[in-house]
């Protein structure tokens, strides 16, 4: 009865011990990452603060002024682009831990990214600062000058995305499952990059035929499609899926069981990007799901949350090796 009582009391206290030292590997790795950085990275580390710095400083003012979501003049445009780019900045400089050192094209790449990023950044801020639109406004000729920048810009920032997917491609030093995760996430990545100029195509062509049409339809297709939507989501696989690699790396199952989780969830990633694309270029509005599109999401997601709740599960049975 008392050895009963004292292992249930126990219990709490070896749980929290493991998860501090969870805590504390976890910490350790991220500081491996950052003795072993090139200046390259250090460079894109740096940008990558600084622009998730401007970006939660804009979403401070936008919840203070209460600002709307779907307004072209709102606080929520260079918060969401702030934290956006930053969070892709920081992904590409992690990237370059894997990828084989070439110094003057891995600078090109990180120092121009750099530099276009906190452009584009600095320019939709300043516009939303004037209190003028900064996507498809040529109310005059400097706004006219700033839209085109802003394209000229992203322009940069794509061709650098495609650079290091494809240096991806052909050689990562990583585990099978680290490397399934990187180059899905990339070239998921690069997919937002066309989704994102799909947008501007949009955009322009539906501003043309219908002058009158407010700034706020240029970013929708058809009746109700939200192109900002599916372009959001594959701007982000480079954070979920090699982050969920992470931690699974962390866990005792095998390499082997993980690479097919991160299977898994690339193949959940893929389904609710497409579930978006097709919704958005059938002018619905996202939710606005047949039983198709409701089924596919359905698995999508169930696929995804398996993964990350299976990896939160083996997580916390974590034994010190």
């Amino acid at each position: 009865m008392s050895s009963q009582l004292r292992s249930r009391t126990a219990e709490p206290g070896r749980r929290s011990q493991l998860q501090q030292g969870l805590l504390k590997v976890l910490a350790g790795s991220l500081s491996s990452y950052w003795r072993q950085r090139q200046p390259y990275q250090t460079f894109l580390y740096v940008t990558a603060v600084l622009l998730l710095a401007s970006g939660l400083f804009h979403s401070v003012l936008w919840a203070v002024t209460g600002d709307s979501w779907t307004d072209p003049v709102s606080w929520r445009k260079p918060a969401l682009f702030g934290i956006s780019f930053g969070l892709t900045a920081l992904s590409l400089a992690w990237v370059h831990t894997f990828l084989r050192p070439r110094r003057r094209l891995s600078w090109l790449v990180c120092g121009t990214f750099g530099l276009a990023a906190v452009g584009e950044v600095a320019l939709i801020s300043m516009q939303r600062w004037r209190g003028v639109p900064s996507h498809f406004n040529t109310d005059n000729a400097y706004d006219a000058t700033v839209f085109q920048l802003m394209g000229l810009l992203v322009a940069i920032v794509a061709v650098d995305i495609i650079s290091v997917t494809i240096r991806a491609l052909t050689t990562l030093h990583a585990a099978p499952s680290m490397k399934l995760a990187i180059r899905a996430g990339l070239l998921i990545l690069v997919a937002g990059q066309f989704l994102g100029q799909l947008i501007l195509i949009n955009g322009a062509t539906v501003l043309h035929n219908n002058p009158g049409t407010g700034l706020a339809q240029a970013n929708v297709f058809g009746l109700a499609g939200q192109m900002k939507v599916p372009h959001a989501v594959a701007l982000h696989a480079i954070q979920a899926l090699p982050g969920l690699a992470w931690l699974l790396s962390f866990t005792q199952i095998t390499e082997r069981i993980r690479l097919r989780l991160v299977i898994l969830a690339t193949t959940g990633y893929t389904g609710l990007l497409l579930v978006n694309i097709l919704q958005t270029f059938r002018g619905l509005a996202p939710l606005a799901l047949d039983i198709t599109a409701a089924g596919a999401l359905a698995l999508s997601l169930t696929l995804l949350g398996g993964v990350g709740a299976v990896t939160l599960i083996h997580l916390r049975e974590r034994r010190p090796r």
